[in-house]
């Protein structure tokens, strides 16, 4: 593929990805419900008494010690009474994080509401209990239907650690979460809890993949497809360059025969964003457009609904998920076979 290709193609690709990366926490139900003319959520954590903390791009500490969360760019974050509470810039999205005591997250997760919202009486309408990360014991997330009407999207997601859940409540317009997605990803991925390590893998030397290894390395894989209900994977090993082993795992649908091989055809996913952003630093790289380029001089076609906005996006800001351009993902989904 010659360069100019190249770079169209990772551009085109880039502009597909402007809407960035879910929340988290969200379910598709929750994101694919009928979305009305957004409201400002009512903010019944407003208090006089609250304490505001300063600086954008900053950290929030809690007054106790007991967790720490970034401040995305234009949020606005405080205390109130025993919580740490972060609202979007136009204030419609709201982000309360607090300890409850207690071993029993979904538990937890009820009394937080009631705390914050003394009138909150709703019971979820789905609960999931992903795996934990590492350093936490379970994690429980619960998603409240809100009805089609309110266009809301609320969700609490509670993490033990001992004899502690830290929760985390999110409350806004499905509109403007879908806006914001990337900075409450930013508080979402950002929340540490003291005292539980992080994995840090970085200047760790791989250790190369022995014989006697395979067989723990498939157990694994075979137990993790089991617990999760995945009906089938394929798993390669690359090292110094090269594949070092791949094997299929289970069958290609649940409830199917065909079994799944390295040769198996899956779905590319999100793989796409890593393979984007890869050709695209590596035209930086070589001094062939910089991140700060603007798009329309790659793309004169280009445009989004604001032309001011428009004239300003630059590479940089088609994959950083900031525009503030929705997802459409539900549109690719029906619109697959055109």
């Amino acid at each position: 593929m010659d360069r100019s290709r190249f770079a169209r193609l990772a551009l085109v690709l880039a502009v597909a990805l402007l809407a960035g990366v879910p929340l988290a926490a969200a379910n598709a139900r929750a994101l694919g419900q009928a979305t009305p003319a957004t409201s400002p959520v009512a903010s019944p954590l407003a208090s006089p008494a609250a304490s505001p903390v300063a600086g954008a791009d900053d950290t929030y500490v809690e007054p106790a010690g007991r967790f720490t969360v970034p401040i995305p760019t234009g949020w606005q974050a405080e205390t109130v009474g025993d919580s740490a509470v972060l609202r979007s810039p136009e204030g419609d999205i709201t982000a309360t994080l607090l300890v409850v005591d207690g071993t029993d997250p979904a538990a937890a997760i009820a009394e937080a509401w009631r705390r914050v919202e003394p009138g909150f009486d709703r019971e979820p309408e789905q609960t999931v209990e992903p795996p934990p990360p590492p350093g936490v014991e379970r994690v429980v997330v619960a998603t409240y239907d809100t009805g089609a009407a309110s266009g809301e999207i609320v969700q609490g997601i509670g993490q033990l650690v001992g004899d502690r859940v830290y929760v985390q409540l999110y409350r806004g317009p499905v509109p403007a979460i879908l806006r914001r997605a990337a900075q409450i990803q930013i508080i979402d991925s950002g929340f540490a809890i003291t005292g539980v390590e992080r994995t840090d893998l970085s200047g760790t030397a791989a250790r190369p993949l022995a014989a006697e290894q395979l067989a723990e390395l498939e157990s694994y894989v075979a137990e993790t497809l089991a617990r999760l209900a995945v009906p089938g994977a394929a798993v390669a090993v690359v090292q110094d360059g090269r594949i070092v082993y791949e094997q299929g795992f289970g069958v290609r649908e649940l409830g199917g025969e065909a079994p799944v091989t390295p040769e198996t055809r899956m779905m590319i996913g999100s793989t796409t964003k890593s393979m984007t952003t890869l050709m695209m630093a590596t035209l930086v790289d070589e001094g062939r457009l910089s991140w700060d380029t603007p798009v329309v001089d790659l793309l004169p076609g280009f445009a989004v609904a604001d032309p001011e906005l428009t004239r300003r996006l630059t590479i940089q800001n088609t994959v950083c998920a900031c525009t503030g351009v929705p997802r459409r993902d539900l549109q690719f989904f029906f619109n697959a076979a055109e």
